[in-house]
């Protein structure tokens, strides 16, 4: 069985740390990871909690649907 709450939470801190390098780098030029975030990324809450649920979503959802069928 797979450790989706060990994926999402794997997830979601990579996706905080790409979210944080676009933050303190965006003067550098682009880097094509930064594609990966949901949205606009300022460091706020609103933010941060938009992207800790988009990339950990699909382990989240994943989790759930194997406990569906019990």
């Amino acid at each position: 069985m797979t450790d989706h709450m060990r994926e999402a939470q794997r997830a979601a801190e990579l996706r905080l740390m790409t979210a944080v390098d676009m933050l303190l780098n965006e003067d550098d030029g682009w880097v094509p990871e930064w594609d990966s975030l949901a949205g606009p990324f300022c460091g706020c809450d609103t933010c941060v909690v938009r992207e800790v649920l988009d990339a950990a979503w699909p382990h989240m959802r994943a989790l759930a649907l194997e406990h569906t069928d019990e």
